[in-house]
């Protein structure tokens, strides 16, 4: 374990980092950020990498249907109010790749290969109109109403693919890429996330970005 973790510090290492949209099909819109990361060559034509981007929110406005808590006593029974949803994404990527061309050092290449994926989807909600929250409240249409949260979050653990170009200046190097992934499996949080989060099974990710290598 020694030896691994002193090979380790004594590798090159490259640090990149740069813009990232992050995209979930079928849903409207698209998430923008930043992304950061590193990326270990095993040789010049390999190399292993980690990420992590986080997005800012997606914001929707939606008229939301309040149902009163004790409709014997509050009339009316139901109200209107308008609602604000933010949504926002942190993405964690790892991954090998695989280069063609001048590899991981030199000029420009093409590079591909697999990735392991986190995604971690937050929903939250905001009433833009005031209304009595001892005599209404949010709920789902589920069968017994449950009251909705302020706060949800979805994770999706995926499995993908990423392809993308690079090309070496004197002072580092400048990429491009793009990945898509597919949901293996959800995790949901709450009926906030499940009614109002925007995720999809399948995802797409496109980064730009500069990199420089320390040794």
């Amino acid at each position: 374990m020694a030896l691994v973790f002193g090979n380790l510090l004594n590798a090159q290492v490259g640090i990149f980092g740069g813009t990232s949209i992050y995209k979930s099909a079928y849903v409207k819109g698209f998430y923008t950020g930043l992304q950061i990361g590193a990326e270990v060559p095993r040789d010049d034509m390999v190399s292993f990498f980690g990420r992590v981007s986080a997005s800012l929110p997606q914001v929707s406005i939606d008229t939301i249907r309040l149902e009163a808590i004790d409709p014997t006593t509050t009339f009316p029974s139901v109200i209107n109010a308008e609602a604000k949803f933010k949504n926002s994404v942190v993405n964690f990527q790892f991954g090998t790749r695989y280069y063609l061309g001048n590899g991981y050092d030199y000029g420009i290449s093409a590079y591909g290969g697999s990735i392991f994926e986190i995604s971690a989807l937050t929903v939250k909600r905001t009433t833009t109109e005031s209304y009595d929250e001892t005599k209404y409240q949010f709920v789902s249409p589920d069968s017994p109403p449950q009251p909705y949260s302020q706060r949800g979050s979805i994770f999706l653990v995926n499995l993908g693919l990423s392809a993308g170009v690079k090309y070496n200046f004197y002072f580092g190097l400048v990429y491009f890429d793009v990945t898509g992934s597919y949901n293996l499996f959800p995790v949901i949080t709450n009926t906030l996330s499940r009614d109002y989060g925007r995720a999809s099974a399948i995802n797409f990710t496109m980064n730009l970005g500069f990199r420089k290598d320390i040794f």
